[in-house]
C-alpha cells in the first residue's frame, strides 16, 4: 500500500509544483517537507506532525481528514540514533513551532516600530511647514497720507472708473495712451512722469483717482469735457 508521504509528494509531482514552493506558501520548513513526502520523521511529537500535516494538504487541496488517521511519527531506530548528522534525521528544535507569546511579541514590537515611524514623519512634516523661513512677513504699515506723497515724489497715478460708457482719449507726457470707449463697470490705470492731458466724452459717468485722491461729478452725464489736465498738484479743466 502506497504511504502517505509517497501519495502526497505524487500529487504535488501531478500538479507541477515544487518543494521551494510549497514552503513559501505553507511556512513550514523545508527539511520537514521533504521528511514528511520521504515518510522519514522521527522525534517529533504527533500534535506537531498532525499540524504540518493539515497545512500541508490545504496547499496542496487536499480533504486533510483522508490523511490524518495514517499519520504516526514512527520511532527512530537504533541505527538511526547513532547517526547524529544523518540527512533524514530531523531536530526536534528546528521542528518545533514559535510559541503564542514569541509571536504576540513580535507583531507588538513591529507595531510599535510602524507607529514610531509614523510618528516621526509627522513631526517632521510639522517642522518643514513651521520653518522661519516660510512664514509671512509682516510690514508695517504705512499712512494714506505718506502712500500719497510717495507717487507725488515718484510721479502721477491716474485711475478711471467708468459708471456709464464713455470715449476716453489719454496723453501721458506728450504721447498718447488710449483712445477708445471705456465700458460701463471698467477700469483702467496709467502712470505718468509729469502730466496727463485727459478728453472725456460723458463727463458725468466716470470717476477719477489721482494719487489716491477721487474726483466726481466732474460734468453732467453725456457731456463732453476736453483739455483736463492733470499734474502733481492736482486737477485743473481749461
Amino acid at each position: 500500500m502506497e504511504s502517505i508521504g509517497a501519495r502526497l509528494k505524487k500529487i504535488r509531482l501531478e500538479k507541477g509544483l515544487s518543494l521551494e514552493e510549497a514552503q513559501k506558501k505553507t511556512k513550514i520548513h523545508l527539511n520537514i517537507l521533504q521528511a514528511i513526502e520521504g515518510d522519514s520523521i522521527t522525534g517529533l511529537n504527533p500534535v506537531y506532525l498532525k499540524g504540518f500535516l493539515k497545512i500541508y494538504c490545504k496547499f496542496l487541496g487536499l480533504e486533510p481528514g483522508d490523511y490524518l488517521p495514517e499519520a504516526r511519527a514512527r520511532p527512530q531506530p537504533p541505527a538511526a540514533a547513532a547517526k547524529a548528522e544523518a540527512p533524514s534525521a530531523i531536530k526536534l528544535a528546528s521542528a518545533r513551532p514559535l510559541p503564542d507569546f514569541k509571536k504576540l511579541a513580535l507583531i507588538a514590537g513591529l507595531a510599535l516600530a510602524v507607529f514610531g515611524l509614523f510618528r516621526l514623519g509627522s513631526f517632521i512634516s510639522r517642522r518643514i511647514r513651521l520653518r522661519p523661513a516660510q512664514r509671512p512677513v509682516q510690514r508695517p504699515a504705512v499712512p494714506a497720507a505718506a502712500r500719497i506723497q510717495d507717487k507725488r515724489t515718484s510721479g502721477i497715478s491716474l485711475t478711471i472708473r467708468a459708471r456709464q460708457n464713455c470715449m476716453v482719449m489719454l496723453r501721458a507726457d506728450g504721447k498718447l495712451i488710449f483712445h477708445r470707449l471705456l465700458e460701463k463697470g471698467r477700469f483702467e490705470n496709467w502712470q505718468a512722469k509729469e502730466r496727463f492731458d485727459l478728453f472725456l466724452g460723458n463727463a458725468g459717468g466716470v470717476e477719477l483717482e489721482v494719487n489716491g485722491q477721487l474726483f466726481s461729478n466732474l460734468g453732467r452725464k453725456r457731456e463732453a469735457k476736453k483739455n483736463i489736465v492733470i499734474t502733481k498738484d492736482g486737477l485743473t479743466v481749461r
